[in-house]
């Protein structure tokens, strides 16, 4: 036991200590705890055991984890990780066909055909013609004209008989009579025949009239 004074060891059942005299209360006396050292030596041995049986177990599982197991239906499946997908059957996922728009046919776009396109002069007393077919089934004269120089011009569109009167100076019915005017506009519908556009200054005694023109037929 220890000295509950100067806390050293003393023998059992002394009544003072033998080392600072003080009086010894049994009652009062802290028991010497006594150090077992044999138990730690072979609790470490049994710690060593322990932890070798595990790296060994731990070891032979890891192994075995890697090798192939043969199943029921004979082929190999691999548990490694790694090559976990490599033995998935393929699938075949079925993909509606894309349907491409078709374009919307467009309408059936009319032959044309340029009759006049260009810049001409017209002298006083004159007239400038342009001979032109319609086809049997008919055809639409579209077109614009400008007197760029001079102060008007008129614009005939004449059948063959209406064109030998004209040339007579005589009477004569047109498809189109512009009138005197500056610029204008042509858009109508003709029948099969011969027919021709007339640009007229025969009015004019003194004045040269210069004419721009553009005119087609759409058929």
């Amino acid at each position: 036991m220890n000295c509950p004074r100067c806390f050293r060891d003393v023998p059992h059942h002394a009544a003072y200590c033998l080392h600072c005299g003080a009086h010894i209360d049994s009652t009062l006396v802290t028991p010497k705890i006594s150090k077992n050292t044999s138990i730690l030596p072979g609790a470490i041995i049994l710690s060593v055991i322990i932890l070798a049986i595990g790296v060994v177990v731990g070891a032979v599982i890891l192994s075995k984890s890697n090798q192939p197991v043969i199943s029921s239906q004979g082929r190999e499946t691999n548990f490694n990780v790694t090559n976990a997908n490599a033995n998935v059957p393929y699938q075949r996922v079925n993909r509606s066909p894309t349907i491409q728009q078709q374009p919307e046919p467009q309408a059936n776009q009319p032959n044309s055909l340029v009759l006049l396109s260009q810049v001409f002069e017209v002298s006083p007393q004159q007239y400038f013609t342009t001979t032109f077919t319609v086809p049997n089934s008919g055809a639409r004269i579209v077109g614009r004209f400008q007197a760029v120089s001079g102060d008007n011009i008129q614009v005939h569109i004449l059948g063959p008989d209406d064109y030998s009167n004209f040339e007579h100076r005589n009477p004569f019915r047109t498809y189109y009579d512009s009138g005197k005017t500056v610029t204008g506009s042509i858009d109508l519908r003709l029948g099969g025949g011969t027919y021709y556009l007339v640009f007229e200054n025969r009015y004019s005694i003194f004045s040269k009239k210069v004419v721009q023109a553009n005119v087609s037929m759409e058929y």
